[in-house]
């Protein structure tokens, strides 16, 4: 994927409260997302975006996006879908293909899609040079352009806005009714029970759930209100630590909207092919594990994984750079910490190889854990390490001993 960007005449530094600088900074965080997707998808295909800075067509909005529509019939759709898995070989296109119906789920209705998506499908020109869509973000609200840092109390996290508008442009974009007779390709992925598609959305917010597995899976629970916002954001959270998903309906102040491997997920079934194997966490990318059991992800460099409450995760891989959080409540169990890997635990830790960081804060307990050469494990005061081998060149500190962050 490449994505091509022309600032309009709105983004300029006299727009800008900080001038100049807030200007650079804007475009910065900008870039950084377009690397990202860049990086996340291999399709041949390049994108045009244009982005503007001001005020909204909806005044209350963080940011807005308008994509260019094309609107195709179910069965090349469903050819589409099944000519890119067949390609790829991707298991969630696969089974993606697999779960859809011979017959439209919606009718007679056209299936909408915007022009990226139709030239991640192959239904377009990969090098059309037509804009696929337009960007604004809200020049009134305050914002920081950091990525990955929260926050201060008040302030929004842009990257996490723009990873969802220019999301939209790539085609999460629902274009369900309360009629029935209207479909986005990303509606064929609504369900209200295993296989139950919701075809109607309602007013009392429902309980629609993303899936590719024709419902078995729930990957997150859709908007499915028609008077609270876009029908393909999450609600009332997201598959994220803390609900804050940059896919949702609404966003907090003063947090991280994280990218998720579900939101990859979401835009990999929608056509666009993943750079990674499934059980990557690439950099950039929050892996989510709350509550369920995972085996074997791998936390690449920039990457971050956080297991909550009773979730347990077991063989996971950290490399240089990527970084776990073992919440309260969470276990986790053969970690293979690499060199120059983080792993932060909250909750209980047990038998993992430890090559790089391994911290155990609050009331984290650590069992039968290996530290070898250039490994090393910190136990702050009120947790607890029990069974604890130390290889030659392997370092362990009790209660803060060294300075460590915390």
């Amino acid at each position: 994927m490449k994505i091509d960007i022309t600032y309009n005449s709105t983004v300029k530094a006299s727009n800008f409260s900080g001038g100049a600088t807030e200007e650079a900074a804007f475009k910065s965080a900008v870039n950084y997302v377009v690397k990202e997707y860049e990086s996340l998808f291999t399709n041949p295909d390049t994108i045009n975006i244009t982005v503007g800075w001001g005020t909204p067509s909806h005044p209350g909005d963080l940011g807005h996006s308008s994509s260019s529509i094309e609107n195709f019939s179910y069965s090349a759709i469903k050819t589409a879908l099944a000519n890119t898995a067949a390609a790829s070989g991707d298991a969630a296109q696969v089974a993606t293909a697999a779960s859809l119906p011979t017959k439209n789920p919606f009718g007679s209705s056209k299936i909408t899609i915007t022009t990226a998506e139709a030239k991640a499908l192959g239904l377009l020109s990969a090098t059309a040079t037509a804009s696929d869509g337009t960007v604004n973000f809200n020049s009134k609200d305050t914002w920081s352009f950091t990525p990955g840092v929260a926050p201060a109390a008040g302030a929004y996290y842009f990257v996490g806005t723009a990873e969802h508008e220019f999301s939209e442009v790539l085609g999460r974009l629902s274009s369900e009714n309360t009629s029935g007779t209207g479909a986005g390709l990303i509606d064929l992925f609504r369900y209200t029970a295993p296989g139950v598609r919701g075809t109607v959305p309602d007013t009392t917010k429902g309980s629609a759930y993303f899936s590719y597995d024709n419902g078995a899976t729930n990957l997150g629970s859709w908007n499915n209100d028609v008077n609270n916002g876009d029908l393909a954001d999450w609600w009332p959270g997201g598959p994220a630590p803390g609900g804050n998903d940059a896919f949702n309906d609404y966003s907090n102040s003063g947090v991280i909207n994280a990218l998720t491997t579900n939101d990859v997920t979401l835009l990999n079934v929608l056509g666009w092919d993943t750079a990674n194997a499934p059980n990557d966490i690439p950099s950039g990318v929050t892996g989510w594990v709350n509550g369920t059991t995972s085996a074997g992800l791998n936390v690449l460099a920039g990457g971050y994984l956080e297991g909550g409450n009773g979730a347990f995760a077991f063989a996971t891989t950290v490399n240089n750079n990527g970084s776990f959080r073992v919440d309260g409540g969470t276990t986790a169990q053969a970690t293979h910490l690499l060199a120059g890997g983080t792993e932060t635990v909250f909750g209980t830790d047990i038998a993992s190889e430890v090559y790089g960081n391994l911290y155990v804060r609050g009331s984290g307990a650590a069992n039968s854990e290996s530290i070898w050469s250039g490994g090393y494990m910190d136990v702050g005061a009120k947790a607890s390490a029990s069974n604890t081998s130390v290889n030659t060149g392997g370092m362990l500190s009790v209660e803060g001993r060294r300075p460590v962050p915390t």
